[in-house]
């Protein structure tokens, strides 16, 4: 809980003037900073701060309700909600079906972009990742003996430079079947961007990306050759039938 209360200091130190934010703490019952979201001015910032340090822990693992609480509250169309979750534990009051749990979360993220962190070794290693896969966002698996702070400061850190936003991925010359990740993907400062998908056709096609960004619309082209049959990356069928199946 220490490292959890830290990692949570870390995410308001990247808060500027222009962002809101919401803290959700959950064991049995599932509580909040706060009754929506409020501007991350300094003593906003402050009382949440101290927020954090009341926080014990006791209980068991709502995740269902901490879900909810997080994904239903709608937000303007000029924003992109992200929700940092962390959880150490897998669910054991509310809902504990983790695919019952997926499928809410899928009905009621909207627009939201989740970012799950899994902590231990009695997380739903499954549930974690789907829920970020789904929703576009990553899953960070922390070890016992590894730093929860460093490794949820390292995505909130990237959180607060978009690149761009709802990319999107046509191709001229081939066809693209079961694109993963299906939708718009956002692209923040320092991470790669990584489509799976199948293709049919081979030969010279063009690759079109268009999104957002904060200036306006954005595109660009890459020329790309597509290969009749690859043998060199074994391993991609095997990823994507996993990412499919998850």
């Amino acid at each position: 809980l220490a490292q959890a209360n830290a990692a949570g200091r870390q995410v308001l130190g990247t808060l500027t003037a222009g962002d809101r934010f919401r803290i959700i703490d959950f064991s049995t019952d599932v509580r909040t900073f706060k009754d929506n979201f409020v501007a991350a001015t300094a003593p906003n910032v402050g009382d949440a701060q101290r927020y954090l340090d009341a926080l014990e822990a006791q209980g068991s693992t709502n995740i269902s309700g901490a879900l909810d609480e997080a994904l239903h509250t709608p937000s303007p169309d000029d924003r992109l909600p992200l929700v940092l979750f962390l959880t150490d534990g897998a669910p054991t009051v509310g809902e504990t079906q983790p695919e019952a749990i997926a499928a809410m979360a899928a009905r009621e993220r909207g627009r939201a972009r989740v970012f799950t962190f899994g902590v231990g070794a009695d997380v739903n290693a499954a549930l974690v990742e789907r829920l970020a896969l789904e929703a576009h966002g990553t899953a960070t698996f922390v070890r016992p003996e590894e730093d929860v702070e460093r490794a949820v400061s390292v995505v909130a850190s990237r959180l607060t430079d978009p690149i761009v936003t709802d990319l999107r991925l046509h191709a001229d010359g081939v066809k693209l079947d079961r694109v993963l990740p299906d939708g718009g993907i956002d692209l923040f400062a320092g991470q790669d961007l990584v489509v799976l998908a199948r293709y049919q056709g081979d030969g010279n096609a063009t690759l079109r990306f268009t999104g957002r960004s904060a200036n306006g619309p954005v595109e660009w082209s890459e020329r790309v050759s597509f290969p009749d049959r690859e043998r060199g990356n074994a391993f991609v069928p095997r990823l994507w039938a996993t990412q499919r199946v998850g």
